[in-house]
C-alpha cells in the first residue's frame, strides 16, 4: 500500500492526479490478490480490509475525476466532503487493519457467513412443489 502510494507521486499513468490514483489503486488490488494466489496465502483479515478499502478509494477517485474533469464542476458540494473524509478514513482503516491483523469490523466473518449460504429468491417456495396433473 506504501509503495503504491510512493510510486503514484513518481511515476504518471495519467495526467490527471485522480485518475492516476484511480489507476494505482486497481493495479495495487491485481497486485495484491495476485500475491495471494500464487504464494497461496490463507485468508487473513487484513486482506478483506486492504482490498476493500483500496477499492472503494477508486471508486471515490472515479467519482471525483468524473466529477471535476469530466463534467467540469468547479463548486464544491457533498461528493467533495464523502471523498475527503471516505478516503482518510478508510486509509486508517487499512493501516490498522494491517498493523493488528484483525477483523474488527467483522468483514472476514461476513465474508465466510455470505459464502456459506445458499442464496435463494424470496419468491420460489420449495413446499409448492408443481404437480403433473
Amino acid at each position: 500500500m506504501m509503495v503504491s502510494y510512493f510510486l503514484s507521486g513518481i511515476f504518471n499513468l495519467s495526467i490527471y492526479i485522480y485518475l492516476n490514483w484511480f489507476y494505482f489503486d486497481l493495479l495495487t488490488i491485481t497486485t495484491v490478490l495476485a500475491w495471494i494466489y500464487v504464494a497461496k496465502i490463507g485468508s487473513f483479515s487484513a486482506i478483506y480490509y486492504i482490498v476493500l478499502g483500496l477499492f472503494s478509494n477508486a471508486l471515490l477517485m472515479l467519482s471525483i475525476f468524473v466529477d471535476i474533469v469530466v463534467i467540469e464542476n468547479r463548486t464544491p458540494w457533498a461528493l467533495w466532503s464523502i471523498y475527503s473524509f471516505g478516503v482518510n478514513t478508510i486509509d486508517m482503516m487499512m493501516l490498522i487493519a494491517l498493523i493488528t491483523n484483525r477483523d474488527f469490523l467483522l468483514l472476514h466473518k461476513l465474508c465466510r457467513f455470505v459464502k456459506g449460504k445458499k442464496f435463494k429468491p424470496w419468491f420460489i417456495d420449495e413446499s409448492e412443489k408443481p404437480t403433473n396433473a
